[in-house]
């Protein structure tokens, strides 16, 4: 039984270490106690958290981590926004490499405080990619970093929450306009036959995007420096596009008549907008998804879990029969004996 017992724990130790048992880098509302109006205004934007972001930032909407800075810089971040529009107030962070990879965390707001040396609440903006960070850490530009702590950079330990960019929040003005369109850039270089495409100005971070291709939605890929492509085609045509974009809320627009309007480089301001239709977040209808995923990577699991017991369990019997077997079988008589028995 021990054998069985040893094979049931290691069996959960893959599903442990994936994040659906333990989550880690979680925080807690309560470390914005002592600023009541923004722990207002986090708790009025994530009344549908649950419900709406079943796609990215799904352990969210709050984070704990380590709070670096990384210096002043105004342009060359791997989101590789708008210079003159992204670090007009310098307040930018760079996320950590898992967050920003698995939760597409180009263009996310946050707001930050610092749970081990407090002083004021900042917002900033995420621009940037930090390769040595872990989960839940934000490395600050150092004017942000400044203002968050009151000091010199450093490492202090942290709380953020995600917020969207078209609120003000603790003294900060919204990042996007109220009910703005969002943008669109064609990398520099591209044309008919190579197309990459960028978003931006938007709520929360792009979790999907979609390109209408003879009257039907193909979905696009990001990559890691947060243009978007079309796997297995080089080139969208020449345009204009229709896409459809889903941000991490589930909130979806749709996009139509898109001109390419190609950028002279990757940092620059010109853009593409078309004939925007907004959608709201999908409310109980993430809900519904999330919980039909939920209850499939249960059954799942619990199939895994049924294989590998049954599996034991047969191979434990078979042993056991074979030991019994083993047992059973007369003595073989030695050479010795053989002999002195020929003798009488």
């Amino acid at each position: 039984m021990r054998f069985l017992k040893n094979l049931f724990v290691n069996s959960l130790i893959p599903l442990v270490s994936c994040g659906v048992i333990v989550k880690r880098g979680t925080g807690s509302i309560d470390d914005f106690s002592p600023y009541s109006d923004v722990k207002k205004d986090i708790e009025d934007n994530i009344n549908n958290y649950s419900y709406n972001f079943y796609s990215i930032f799904k352990d969210g909407p709050i984070y704990t981590g380590d709070a670096t800075a990384y210096g002043m810089a105004t342009s060359g971040g791997n989101c590789l926004f708008p210079k003159d529009e992204f670090y007009q107030d310098m307040m930018y962070a760079a996320l950590n490499s898992k967050q920003y990879l698995s939760d597409l965390g180009c263009g996310t707001c946050a707001v930050v405080v610092s749970t081990e040396q407090p002083y004021k609440p900042i917002r900033v903006r995420v621009i940037d990619r930090c390769p040595e960070c872990k989960h839940g850490d934000l490395d600050l530009s150092n004017k942000a970093y400044k203002a968050l702590t009151n000091e010199e950079p450093g490492r202090r330990k942290i709380t953020w929450a995600l917020i969207p960019c078209d609120i003000d929040i603790a003294g900060f003005k919204a990042l996007v306009k109220p009910n703005s369109d969002i943008k669109f850039q064609f990398k520099s270089g591209s044309s008919a036959s190579w197309t990459e495409v960028k978003v931006y100005n938007t709520r929360y971070p792009v979790a999907k995007m979609e390109v209408k291709v003879k009257d039907k939605y193909v979905r696009m890929t990001r990559r890691d420096y947060n243009y978007w492509y079309r796997k297995g085609e080089l080139g969208l045509g020449d345009g204009p596009f229709d896409f459809r974009v889903v941000l991490a809320d589930g909130s979806t627009i749709d996009a139509t008549g898109v001109e390419m309007k190609v950028q002279e480089n990757d940092e620059d301001s010109i853009y593409s907008t078309g004939k925007q239709k907004v959608t709201g977040a999908t409310g109980k209808t993430g809900w519904f998804k999330r919980l039909i995923k939920t209850i499939f990577l249960t059954i799942v699991i619990v199939v895994i879990i049924a294989l590998a017991l049954y599996l034991s369990i047969f191979i434990f019997i078979k042993f056991q029969k074979h030991k019994m077997n083993t047992k059973s079988l007369p003595a073989i008589p030695t050479k010795k004996e053989t002999i002195n028995t020929n003798e009488l």
